[in-house]
């Protein structure tokens, strides 16, 4: 009502997703409903309709000799307002719905049906009826729980055929779809079917990936109008922003000296510079040198695999393990956050588009990624943004096993201010088992509550069993000495997205017994 007026409300629709439930001591909890508003009284809606019954479909039992099938209806204009027209056809004395024309029209169509005792009727045949107008009971899609849902393992996931609804009765080729919570990326899918165009939001980084995931692999996923075939069809090119997005361009029009502090400081990187066979060193971070991309003098050339080649042959052996380098977003090539050369790691720490703390003089509350999946949900009540800041992860593969020895974020706990342990601030872990190279399509994802052995727990109710259950996960978490991760990888190569609970991700791509 705040957002598009009392005036504007339409109807209330009730849809059954899942079959009977036996829900202790209340009557089964088996239907959601959808409120559909429009923004002004010029809108647009398409008629849909739902099958015929089997009792209504015995109607049609008389057949042409073309074998279409049909049932009659009266001619006779008897209790029909608006007045008839009297006349007499073939032998036929009646009060007539239609004019002489129209009858003999309907005569030479065949449409005529002469009964036994002189009568006129009308034949209906059941292919050019569209169906029983729908209504607001929506109690014949398919629900989650049917198995002919292709399961996408996200607990908000909707069935296709809903949205199909939804998005065929509302709107007309072309046509803009929002969601605004995305979640499994059912409306987007769907949207895209439909040849319509789409934008969805989640700040779920599980969202993220899967909708990624499904609408990179919908040629494999079922057809709309045939469940049995493939939809076939690549998605049409789509992109990915991230939200608080500014324009950086107040940062990058810094002089060169101010740019340096502002980045230093965004990545806690201390003045120390040093000079290797040649390279000027910017600082160091952890006792790790920083290189500063200067950008400036290099506006058509990014961070790649040639630039590090180079780099690397200059200063090998000449330095530690790790080398840090502060660039833009968009100028570095590499998926991963790190490429590694020789035993040194040389790790990307790129300029976020995230609201600009430093500019806007604003404290953000961070919101929280779930360690769960029953607390995916909790993520609507979350505000804020913040810098991003990779965890530090060290990980490796050995035959069909994703080892993690270390995974600690460098925030301290929010309401504590005390420093996480490890692996206390995980939230999940996303990998492609099957990575070309090139694009990560998530093949598997696991919860930090499954990734270690949860002790039982005294069901407690409602609110005071969530909030034991967080306190209980992070302890058992800060208690794990590394984490086992069971993978099926096809390729010599995997992709991992470490994510924490503040939403912080650290990408990296393991050579299998790397």
């Amino acid at each position: 009502d705040e957002i598009f007026g009392e005036g504007s409300f339409k109807n209330e629709i009730a849809w059954k997703r899942t079959s009977a439930h036996n829900d202790t001591g209340k009557f089964g909890v088996n239907v959601d409903f959808i409120l559909y508003f429009t923004k002004t009284e010029k809108y647009t809606f398409n008629p849909q309709y739902e099958e015929y019954s089997e009792k209504h479909l015995g109607r049609f039992r008389s057949t042409d000799d073309d074998g279409r099938a049909w049932t009659d209806g009266p001619l006779t204009a008897k209790g029909l307002k608006g007045g008839g027209y009297t006349y007499e056809y073939k032998g036929a004395m009646g009060y007539w719905r239609c004019p002489l024309s129209t009858m003999e029209r309907l005569d030479r169509e065949n449409r005529l049906y002469f009964t036994r005792k002189g009568g006129i009727r009308v034949k209906k045949y059941l292919d050019e009826l569209n169906g029983i107008p729908l209504q607001a009971l929506w109690d014949d899609i398919n629900p989650m729980n049917s198995q002919s849902i292709e399961k996408l393992n996200y607990p908000t996931q909707k069935p296709e055929e809903l949205l199909q609804r939804i998005i065929l009765s509302t709107t007309n080729p072309n046509d803009l779809i929002l969601d605004f919570f995305g979640g499994s990326g059912t409306t987007a899918a769907v949207a895209e079917k439909l040849g319509r165009r789409w934008i969805t939001c989640d700040i779920g980084k599980l969202s993220f990936y899967t909708i990624q995931k499904r609408l990179l692999q919908i040629q494999d996923s079922k057809d709309l109008l045939n469940s049995a075939k493939k939809y076939g069809k690549q998605a049409r090119t789509f992109v990915t922003v991230n939200t608080g997005v500014y324009d950086l361009s107040k940062v990058f029009a810094l002089n060169h000296e101010k740019y340096k502090a502002f980045v230093f400081n965004l990545f806690e990187v201390e003045t120390k510079t040093k000079t290797i066979n040649g390279i000027k060193f910017d600082g160091e971070r952890y006792g790790s040198q920083v290189l500063i991309w200067q950008f400036w003098e290099r506006k058509d050339v990014s961070i790649d695999e040639t630039y590090l080649e180079s780099l690397h042959a200059d200063i090998k052996n000449r330095v530690g393990n790790r080398i840090y380098l502060i660039a833009p977003a968009n100028s570095v090539d590499f998926i991963s956050d790190y490429h590694e050369i020789d035993n040194i790691k040389y790790y990307f720490l790129k300029v976020p588009y995230h609201i600009i703390q430093e500019l806007h003089k604003v404290d953000f509350r961070k919101f929280r990624q779930p360690q769960s999946k029953n607390k995916i949900n909790d993520l609507e009540d979350a505000v804020g943004f913040h810098f991003m800041r990779q965890p530090e992860v060290e990980a490796k593969v050995y035959g069909n096993e994703l080892i993690i020895k270390k995974f600690k974020s460098q925030f301290s706990e929010e309401e504590t201010g005390k420093e996480m342990d490890n692996f206390e601030s995980l939230a999940m872990i996303l990998i492609d088992e099957n990575f070309n190279g090139k694009d990560f399509v998530m093949s598997k994802f696991e919860f930090a509550e499954d990734l270690i052995k949860i002790k039982k727990r005294k069901q407690e109710t409602a609110e005071d069993a969530s909030d034991l259950f967080a306190e209980q996960l992070r302890e058992e978490l800060k208690q794990q000495q590394d984490i086992r991760l069971k993978i099926n990888p096809s390729t010599e190569k995997i992709f991992v997205v470490y994510v924490d609970i503040y939403g912080n991700e650290f990408k990296e791509e393991l050579k299998i017994n790397g």
